[in-house]
């Protein structure tokens, strides 16, 4: 399995779509080398009695990695969402907050001449007039 997912260390086929696929295979790739680790140290005869606390550490820094990133994302679009939504009156160009980490999410900020902006601000109550800058 390490053989497979090794060019995925330099490929990176990162976007919208397939943003879990990149950090899937890498982790893969940790496991398995940290289990390939483990079975060479026991095969000469060292044994690490700390194998299941190896194996809790790595699944909670995995599971940080993914919830942090996303937790920002979350926090950072329900503080646009109800700010767009406790505005009384709408003004030309209105500046909301991009979030930070892009690459986990399809179409992560309301752009400017994207089709699901138009979705957007329909949603939010913003006059199709508005325009939406990030700041």
């Amino acid at each position: 399995m390490i053989i497979l997912t090794l060019p995925f260390l330099v490929i990176s086929p990162y976007g919208g779509r397939c943003a879990f696929a990149s950090l899937i295979f890498l982790i893969m790739i940790i496991i398995e080398m940290s289990q390939f680790l483990l079975d060479l140290l026991e095969h000469k005869g060292i044994h690490i009695r700390i194998h299941k606390y190896v194996t809790t550490s790595l699944m909670v820094l995995i599971i940080l990695l993914y919830i942090i990133p996303l937790s920002f994302n979350k926090y950072t679009e329900i503080s646009r969402d109800n700010y767009l939504n406790n505005l009384d009156k709408f003004e030309k160009v209105i500046k909301i907050e991009q979030i930070p980490f892009q690459s986990y999410h399809h179409t992560p900020d309301p752009i400017e001449g994207i089709y699901m902006t138009k979705f957007y601000k329909t949603l939010h109550g913003v006059p199709e007039e508005t325009k939406l800058l990030l700041k």
